[in-house]
């Protein structure tokens, strides 16, 4: 789950399809949201216009930003991960806060990774609060 129009363009340019997306009313009226809607309905995705009640009820986050969406990360080939000349991977042993997984993984794709592996008890680096502390670097390091 992709909350924020942040992470629905990191998705986007990180070549994900967003299969659906809800806008609360009120957030279309931003220029640049409205456009984000437009997009993702041009490209095929299930675009709904919610409530804020409504939008509350979609998303685990506390106070939504106004736009979550939905996207399935495709699964890479290990030898295109690691084939490079300079393969790089950062394992998470353990680390159970999500926020602290999202920035490992920020601070990973800043430093040149080409791999994160959460291991063990690790939280989900793909669960929403992962996603938003690694303002879209979970979705570019595989």
């Amino acid at each position: 789950m992709l909350d924020g129009p942040h992470l629905l363009l990191e998705a986007r340019a990180s070549g994900l399809h967003i299969e659906s997306a809800a806008f609360e009313q009120g957030a279309l009226g931003d220029p640049s949201v409205r456009t984000l809607a437009e997009q993702l309905a041009a490209e095929g995705a299930d675009v709904f216009i919610v409530s804020r009640t409504v939008l509350a009820s979609m998303s685990p986050v506390r106070t939504p930003s106004g736009v979550i969406g939905i996207a399935r990360r495709p699964v890479e080939a290990l030898l295109r991960i690691l084939g490079g000349p300079l393969p790089l991977v950062v394992v998470a042993q353990d680390v159970q806060d999500p926020g602290n997984v999202g920035g490992i993984v920020r601070t990973a794709e800043a430093a040149g990774a080409t791999a994160f592996v959460a291991s063990a008890a690790t939280a989900d680096p793909f669960g929403w609060k992962a996603l938003r502390g690694s303002m879209g670097s979970t979705l570019r390091v595989f």
